[in-house]
């Protein structure tokens, strides 16, 4: 894809050199795991939309245990979290580590007065490839999802495409 008249700020940014590569490597999560990977979307995007400046990794722990509405203990919505992220913000880990561990309990939510908040400005849903290619490109990850069917569960390789039995869920991708 072209440059977009200049606006990609990863033309003069090495990921690779930044902490968050290292810190969301190391998660080690099983219920949480859709909290820890929008968490993961909204730290490379602060990282890659800042160049650099915002250069951490956002907590887990603090969605988990204080978005209740979303259910961040049980993965909540893709949509309602980041509606979460603009309304109440997002933490660094060193200020709201992961303390959850493999307990399966969202935990306790904590004052957060006096800490460093970071906001996601807005969300939208993306409808065509192109405009996901765009996004990407500008500002970084983004996180799909989509509605799963129990025969998602026994395809092979490919496209996975619906061909036969209910409804088991939503699945998410980043």
């Amino acid at each position: 894809m072209p440059d977009l008249n200049g606006r990609n700020a990863r033309n003069q940014l090495d990921l690779r050199t930044h902490a968050v590569v290292a810190g969301l490597l190391h998660r080690n999560l099983t219920k949480f795991v859709l909290t820890c990977f929008r968490s993961s979307v909204f730290s490379w995007r602060m990282c890659i939309q800042t160049a650099g400046a915002i250069n951490s990794v956002m907590s887990v722990q603090y969605p988990v245990s204080c978005n209740k509405v979303n259910s961040a203990c049980n993965g909540g919505g893709i949509s309602s979290t980041w509606t979460w992220y603009a309304q109440y913000g997002e933490m660094l880990d060193v200020d709201y580590p992961y303390t959850s561990g493999d307990t399966m309990v969202a935990g306790t939510c904590f004052s957060t007065t006096g800490k460093r908040k970071f906001y996601a400005a807005s969300h939208e849903w993306l409808t065509s490839i192109t405009d996901m290619m765009e996004e990407i490109y500008l500002n970084g990850p983004i996180q799909v999802g989509m509605d799963v069917y129990y025969d998602f569960f026994t395809y092979k390789s490919g496209v996975y495409s619906h061909v036969t039995g209910d409804l088991a869920g939503g699945h998410s991708y980043d």
